[in-house]
């Protein structure tokens, strides 16, 4: 598969195509990727902020275009069939994201040789693409990583790169955080303004770091953030806080609140990021597992995910509060008695 998927993208030329990206560092940094390996930038279309899904009033935006390239999000595959029928030619999926619901389309295999995914989608298009590793790889790592990149084989890697560039391994995990303060504000135009820009200055990273936009941007996230983690507080083995912001902060605040409160469960609501829907998140630490919540939202038809210890739901809002009450049940008899 990945042979084929070599050989759809040498052929692409000058093709009409449009790539599906993530709205964060990863997700820009690809598509800047493989502008770069085309030598010239195509359309580029991120889902609206925070859904994971193409709405159906956006379907038709893909048809006539010969090929579409999703990358770094992992689209249900409903949605990717759907595109398939849109295409004149191919979808293919260069995504480093597990995908057990896959479409008709042509998947990139995410897994390194060892058997684990890739760190970041920017390696899996230099592993596809037979690239080196440049500035943008390493900032595509960084984002998804931030600081726990010093704990990876890879870190040493991404230093020199860094320095090669004039920049410290701090300056790339503070350009990652102005970069992503285009989707945390929740400017869908912003993050498309966002890929260019990294595109433009490709041969000159550093300069970004004076992006008055993007500071102005970081310098409002992290008031807000503060500003609901001071309001949040502890009731015996729960912290369960709801909030209303149109940035998309809750997981940012759950991690804030997981280290201030130590060992206790995060459970936060914030009704103020979408008119039609809530944002749900759960955070947990010592033993279990929120998978079971994670079955009970796809069983009910939300769109989540998460891992062992943290997991985030879109909910309708007319079915918030009932969700609410079935996590408060569900940690209540499994996790803290």
């Amino acid at each position: 598969m990945r042979d084929r998927a070599r050989q759809i993208i040498d052929g692409i030329g000058d093709s009409n195509v449009i790539i599906i990206s993530h709205w964060d560092t990863d997700g820009l940094c690809s598509a800047v990727k493989l502008w770069g390996y085309f030598g010239r930038e195509t359309d580029l279309y991120t889902p609206p902020i925070g859904r994971y899904d193409i709405p159906g009033d956006e379907m038709d935006i893909f048809g006539g275009y010969d090929y579409i390239i999703v990358t770094d999000i992992a689209l249900p595959g409903r949605t990717i069939s759907r595109l398939s029928e849109s295409a004149a030619k191919h979808v293919l999926v260069i995504d480093h994201h597990y995908h057990p619901d896959r479409g008709d389309a042509i998947y990139v295999d995410y897994k390194m040789p060892n058997g684990l995914n890739f760190y970041s989608n920017t390696l899996l298009i230099d592993d596809l693409l037979g690239l080196e590793g440049d500035i943008i790889t390493a900032l595509g790592l960084v984002g998804d990583y931030k600081h726990e990149i010093r704990n990876t084989e890879l870190y040493g890697w991404v230093r020199d790169i860094a320095y090669r560039e004039g920049l410290s391994i701090e300056d790339l995990y503070r350009l990652t955080l102005l970069i992503d303060s285009n989707h945390i504000v929740n400017d869908r135009e912003a993050v498309y303004r966002a890929a260019h820009t990294i595109y433009e200055y490709r041969n000159s990273i550093p300069k970004l770091l004076d992006n008055d936009e993007w500071i102005s941007k970081y310098n409002s996230i992290e008031e807000a953030i503060e500003r609901v983690v001071g309001e949040a507080s502890p009731d015996d083995s729960i912290v369960y806080h709801r909030f209303s912001s149109r940035y998309y902060i809750i997981s940012k605040v759950g991690r804030r609140l997981s280290s201030i409160y130590r060992g206790k469960v995060i459970i936060l609501v914030n009704d103020g990021f979408d008119d039609s829907y809530d944002q749900v998140y759960i955070r947990i630490s010592g033993g279990g597992d929120v998978f079971p919540l994670i079955g009970e939202g796809k069983r009910r038809g939300y769109v989540c995910g998460g891992k062992w210890n943290v997991a985030g739901f879109i909910v309708p809002k007319r079915e918030s509060m009932g969700f609410i009450e079935y996590i408060m049940g569900w940690v209540k008899a499994n996790l803290v008695g």
